[in-house]
């Protein structure tokens, strides 16, 4: 991506990272197991595990996460939904009918924080007005921020700035209603015409 969003990006404060328990339940939901497990296996032969008092692995699209139980026995797979509480979507997010599709629509998206982050930014440069104020830490139990970025290998590296390229044409085709919609804004207090609001 163009340098001015990268630098942009980060002097940005990283979200705070959550627990998997906290994430359940700051959308008022509680974990069905006190462990997760992903699809990989240790040194030792072992599957991955962690505690739900521990962030989250990475949501994968073709692979949901698996609740177990303390000695790894399996309790049920992750629902897409489950996927998406722990990339910050809220409860009422619709996903696409069918476990599979809703899983391959949480696991390739990028969490919320993150794509709330690089919109902010790409209107902040494309306006040329400041980056709106920090919100409070949001609640998101995957691996996030600048430094999980930076600890990224070459490929990762490819593959999100690839995303930023996508994320940018994106802004720049609903630039005209945005910017439109932001330049009339002061107008429109100094009027007292109202306009739409952009939902």
């Amino acid at each position: 991506g163009p340098p001015k969003l990268i630098k942009l990006l980060q002097e940005m404060p990283s979200a705070r990272r959550v627990s998997v328990r906290e994430a359940f339940a700051s959308q008022g939901l509680a974990v069905p197991a006190p462990y997760f497990k992903n699809q990989t296996k240790s040194r030792d032969g072992t599957p991955c595990r962690r505690s739900v008092e521990e962030q989250a692995f990475t949501v994968c699209a073709s692979h949901a996460l698996t609740w177990v139980e303390h000695d790894g026995r399996t309790v049920k797979v992750m629902s897409a939904q489950d996927s998406a509480v722990l990339m910050g979507f809220k409860a009422s997010w619709r996903l696409a009918k069918g476990s599979r599709h809703a899983q391959r629509m949480v696991g390739n998206a990028l969490c919320v924080q993150m794509a709330r982050a690089i919109m902010q930014a790409a209107i902040s440069i494309e306006t040329a007005t400041p980056m709106p104020a920090a919100e409070p830490a949001a609640c998101t139990a995957t691996r996030l921020g600048q430094s999980a970025i930076g600890k990224q290998k070459h490929g990762d590296y490819r593959r999100l700035k690839k995303r930023i390229r996508t994320i940018e044409a994106l802004v720049r085709n609903l630039q005209g209603s945005t910017t439109q919609h932001l330049l009339d804004e002061p107008r429109s207090r100094a009027t007292g015409v109202s306009s739409p609001v952009l939902t």
